[in-house]
C-alpha cells in the first residue's frame, strides 16, 4: 500500500465531497451534481487526480501534500487549539474524540509531525488495513479518566487553582466562622451533586459563592470538566472582591493624601504622588471592569448551555410524535445514521424494498409517508426501477437528496409541512395524508 492508497482508504464520504469541491475535481457522470455521486465514484475521481499525469506538465494537478494540507487546515480552522498541540496532546485528543477521523489525524501527522509520520508509516498502514485506531501502537493508550486528568491538570496547574481555593476557604472561615463553614461544607457534600444543587438553589445570591466553594474544594471537584463554569465563577467572584477592597483602600489613601496636601510644602512631590495614585486607581478600575465582563460572558454561556439541554427533550418528543402521526417510513442503506434518533424506529433498509418490488407487494407502503434516500441507489437504472414501482402503484413518496442527517432532516420537515419538494406518483394538487 503506497501513501496515496493509504490516504484514499482513510477518507470518509464527507472528506471526499469536500476535497472534490475544493480542488474542482471532475467526477465522471456527476459533474454538475457530485454530491449525489456514490462514494466509489468520488474515491475513484480523487485517486485518478492524484495518479494521472498531464501531457504538458508531466505531473498531477493535485498532489498528495495538497490534500493533507487542506484537511489539516480545515481541522485547525474548526479547532484553533490544534495549531500549537504537541504529539502527545494530539494522541489524547484523537483517542478521546477522533477515533473515526483517520483522514484528519493522518493529515495533521503529515503536515505537523512528518518525522513521526514517516517513522511509523508501516504501522499506520497496518492499523488502517486492519481497521484499527490509526495511532494504535504509536501512542500509549490511556483510560478516559487519565486523559481528562491530564488535560485538566495542564490547565489548572498554570494558575495554582488549589492554593487559591484554599486561600478563599480560609478567608470565608475568618469572615463567617470556621464552625459555620464546616457545617455548610458537610451539608453541601452530604449527597454529592444532589445536595449541592438543592442547597445552591435555596441560597441567596450573596452566599452562593460559599456553597460552590465548599463543593469544589471537596474531592478536588474543581478539576472536573463539568464543574469548570462554577470554578470560573468562584475565581471571578473573589478577584472582584479583592479588587473592590483594593479600590476602597486606594480611595481611603486618596482621601488621606488630600487632607495632607494642605500641609505639604512640596507641591510638586504631592502632585507626582497623586498622579501615580490616580493611574493605579484607573488601572484597577479597568481590571475590575474586565473581570465583570468576563463573569457576565460566563453566565451567558452557562445560560445558553442550559437552554440547549432543555431544548433537546421536546425536540425528541416532537419527532417521535411526528413520525407516528404522519406514519413516516424512511428507506435507506444508511440506517446507521438514523440510529439513536427519534426517527430510528421508522427507518428500514433497502433490501426489503427490493424483495417487495420483485414480488409486486405494495402492502407495506400503503397509507405511509414514504421517504427514500437517492444515495441508496448507485445507478440511475436501479433508481428508475424503484421510482417506476411506486408510480405504477400510485404510491406517493419523496426523494431525499444529499448524504447525511444535516441534509435529510430539513427536507423531511419541508416535505411534511410546505410541500416544496418534488412529489412522485400522484397528482401534485393532492395533499399528503
Amino acid at each position: 500500500m503506497n501513501e496515496i492508497d493509504l490516504l484514499i482508504k482513510t477518507l470518509e464520504r464527507k472528506d471526499m465531497a469536500s476535497i472534490v469541491k475544493y480542488f474542482h475535481i471532475r467526477v465522471d457522470g456527476f459533474q454538475k451534481s457530485f454530491h449525489n455521486a456514490p462514494s466509489t465514484k468520488l474515491k475513484t475521481a480523487i485517486y485518478n487526480e492524484l495518479t494521472n499525469f498531464s501531457k504538458k506538465k508531466k505531473k498531477p494537478k493535485v498532489k498528495l501534500n495538497d490534500i493533507h494540507k487542506y484537511l489539516s487546515e480545515c481541522a485547525i480552522s474548526n479547532n484553533p487549539n490544534l495549531k500549537n498541540v504537541n504529539f502527545e496532546e494530539l494522541g489524547i485528543i484523537a483517542e478521546m474524540g477522533w477515533k473515526n477521523e483517520s483522514a484528519t489525524i493522518l493529515a495533521i501527522l503529515y503536515t505537523k509531525f512528518d518525522d513521526i509520520y514517516f517513522e511509523n508509516l508501516n504501522k499506520i498502514k497496518d492499523n488502517i488495513e486492519n481497521k484499527q485506531f490509526i495511532l494504535n501502537g504509536i501512542v500509549d493508550p490511556l483510560s478516559l479518566d487519565d486523559k481528562l486528568k491530564i488535560l485538566s491538570e495542564k490547565l489548572i496547574s498554570k494558575k495554582d487553582t488549589y492554593n487559591r481555593l484554599k486561600e478563599y476557604v480560609e478567608s470565608v472561615k475568618k469572615e463567617k466562622g470556621e464552625e459555620l463553614f464546616g457545617t455548610l461544607s458537610e451539608n453541601v457534600n452530604k449527597n454529592g451533586i444532589q445536595s449541592f444543587i438543592q442547597i445552591l438553589s435555596n441560597t441567596d445570591e450573596s452566599n452562593k459563592v460559599d456553597v460552590i466553594l465548599a463543593f469544589l474544594i471537596e474531592k478536588e471537584r474543581y478539576r472536573e470538566t463539568d464543574f469548570q463554569p462554577f470554578l470560573h465563577f468562584v475565581l471571578s467572584w473573589f478577584d472582584k472582591k479583592t479588587l473592590d477592597a483594593e479600590l476602597e483602600r486606594n480611595k481611603i489613601l486618596a482621601e488621606e493624601r488630600d487632607d495632607l496636601a494642605t500641609s505639604l510644602n512640596d507641591a510638586k512631590y504631592f502632585n507626582n504622588e497623586l498622579s501615580q495614585l490616580q493611574n493605579n486607581y484607573d488601572n484597577l478600575l479597568k481590571k475590575h471592569q474586565s473581570l465583570i465582563e468576563n463573569y457576565n460572558d460566563i453566565l451567558k454561556e452557562k445560560g445558553m448551555l442550559e437552554n440547549q439541554i432543555s431544548a433537546l427533550h421536546p425536540f425528541n418528543d416532537y419527532f417521535k410524535e411526528l413520525s407516528t402521526s404522519k406514519n413516516i417510513l424512511i428507506m435507506t442503506n444508511e440506517t446507521s445514521i438514523f440510529k439513536n434518533t427519534p426517527l430510528s424506529e421508522c427507518t428500514i433498509g433497502i433490501d426489503d424494498l427490493s424483495k417487495n418490488i420483485r414480488k409486486k407487494n405494495t402492502a407495506p407502503y400503503k397509507s405511509k409517508t414514504i421517504f427514500i434516500t437517492r444515495m441508496s441507489f448507485p445507478t440511475s437504472r436501479e433508481w428508475n426501477k424503484t421510482r417506476k414501482f411506486f408510480e405504477q402503484n400510485n404510491l406517493p413518496f419523496y426523494e431525499l437528496a444529499g448524504y447525511g442527517l444535516e441534509d435529510y432532516i430539513p427536507q423531511i420537515i419541508e416535505s411534511l409541512f410546505k410541500g416544496e419538494y418534488e412529489f412522485y406518483g400522484i397528482d401534485y394538487s393532492r395533499p399528503l395524508k
